[in-house]
């Protein structure tokens, strides 16, 4: 699994980079991102620069030496003139690839969606003044992310009806964006159709929708590289003349931005914790903007995420019902609710109001005691999720980890269920997902709740019956006199 470790900027610097933004690009034309992007963001591309055969691409003597597989799965006549021959036994990405200059970005051709292809290693909060003061993004209210199954999957008709009412009611109601893989398959393509549906009944109504994608799992890429840009793309045009293969998927259409996310490699999807840090970095990026997950359905993958979000702060709403890890984390959650709530801590001494991290063994194992009447239930149900995911039992054993992590109780808090059994919207439970997770980050951190904030998103969000219960309480002490008149 790719992961990228990315050094904090310095508020600051952040602070005076945002001085100096307008500056940054005033001589740039909206139509012309060219000295932006090759100057002064630097966003490149990634490329193989060392041909090492996969150690099952040589088993096959009768193959031509040209449609041999490298490591970073182009065959060998995908690679540029320059590529040297390795003798290395294994091909890695980190020694084999490197950077180089970027040679797709601009409008898609039919969509006219901005998109631009980035080195996975780009610092994310480069991608967020990209967004912001290069594509002249809108500031949103809400950032929410959508996750969950990447094949077909059926919903019944009422549960598809609440989440994509649901989706759209809450990016309209905070200028929300809707974060992706972005590609036209399973929950994106079901986000997709709820877009357009909207887009047919109101024309004039606009949502921002923001792909993160793998550059080299997007088919028919080559269409996407410049002709203006003198580089050597020998490799990536070649790839037009070659079969489609497992591993690539249309961009889903109804988007308005893809950020194509080049590791070097090509097919497969796995683009790390890369979206998780860019939408942190672009919630801060001028004020600190709320940010929500919500799961529909979901696999081994969609488990991982959700562990990645809520290592990070970010709370999650599970759409129970919609199937696999959705139903599973939901089920386990509510069966073991009374467990957790009736003390403050166990026979062990352990604090539940803190959170037990899972980087070591002891605390893997006071997590693993707590919940052992549920191990082999879990598990179970993990095999069940993974079917088809070739998934190894070292896997899920890390999988069984990023469970028991969700169920502790400083981390449920930050996990929201919603049901077609329940009273409430889908908007609603993200809002209070949301409040919730604010809440107990301020616990966390010892400081007070910026309920001006929370309250600004709750008028915007038409959701004050909710903003009553969780976050005004029946205090107005610290609240400024026109929140107050708006009440």
């Amino acid at each position: 699994m790719t992961t990228n470790s990315f050094p904090r900027i310095p508020i600051a610097n952040k602070k005076k980079n945002n001085e100096q933004k307008v500056n940054l690009f005033e001589l740039q034309s909206d139509d012309d991102w060219t000295r932006a992007i090759h100057h002064n963001l630097n966003i490149k591309r990634r490329t193989c620069t060392t041909f090492i055969p996969k150690s099952s691409a040589t088993s096959d003597t009768s193959k031509n030496k040209n449609d041999v597989q490298c490591g970073c799965n182009r065959l060998r006549r995908e690679h540029s003139w320059d590529v040297f021959e390795g003798k290395d036994l294994q091909w890695n990405r980190n020694e084999h690839t490197r950077s180089a200059c970027n040679n797709a970005y601009g409008y898609m051709p039919n969509t006219r969606a901005h998109y631009i292809r980035c080195d996975i290693k780009t610092h994310p909060s480069i991608l967020a003044k990209l967004m912001f003061d290069v594509w002249k993004v809108k500031e949103p209210q809400l950032i929410m992310c959508i996750i969950g199954g990447a094949k077909y999957f059926k919903l019944n008709e009422r549960l598809e009806r609440e989440f994509m009412k649901g989706i759209i009611q809450a990016a309209l109601r905070a200028d929300g964006w809707i974060v992706t893989t972005g590609f036209k398959t399973g929950v994106v393509q079901l986000v997709g159709e709820a877009i357009h549906d909207h887009k047919v009944t109101h024309p004039r109504s606009y949502i921002t929708a923001i792909g993160c994608s793998k550059w080299g799992a997007t088919k028919n890429r080559a269409l996407l590289i410049s002709s203006k840009i003198s580089t050597d793309s020998t490799q990536d045009r070649m790839i037009s003349t070659s079969k489609s293969m497992k591993g690539q998927q249309d961009l889903e259409p109804n988007h308005t931005h893809f950020l194509l996310l080049d590791d070097g490699t090509y097919y497969g999807y796995d683009i790390g914790d890369y979206r998780t840090k860019f939408v942190l970095e672009a919630s801060r990026y001028k004020k600190n903007v709320p940010v929500v997950t919500i799961v529909v359905e979901g696999g081994p993958d969609t488990l991982a995420t959700i562990y990645k979000d809520l290592s990070n702060g970010i709370p999650v709403v599970l759409i129970n019902g919609s199937g696999r890890v959705s139903n599973l984390l939901a089920n386990f959650l509510t069966r073991t609710e009374s467990m957790i709530s009736r003390s403050e801590k166990d026979n062990d001494s352990i604090y539940w109001e803190q959170v037990i991290n899972i980087e070591e063994p002891d605390d893997i194992e006071k997590l693993t005691t707590k919940f052992r009447s549920y191990a082999d239930e879990i598990r179970d149900g993990l095999r069940n999720i993974s079917k088809g995911s070739k998934t190894s039992d070292k896997q899920i054993d890390e999988l069984f980890k990023y469970f028991l992590y969700c169920l502790q109780r400083a981390v449920r808090s930050k996990i929201r269920i919603f049901s077609l059994d329940s009273d409430e919207s889908l908007d609603d439970t993200i809002f209070e997902a949301i409040v919730e997770a604010k809440q107990q980050e301020s616990l966390e951190k010892n400081k007070a709740v910026n309920r001006e904030q929370l309250l600004y998103l709750a008028l915007a969000w038409n959701a004050i019956h909710v903003a009553k219960v969780h976050i005004i309480k029946d205090d107005l002490t610290d609240l400024r006199s026109d929140t107050k008149e708006k009440l």
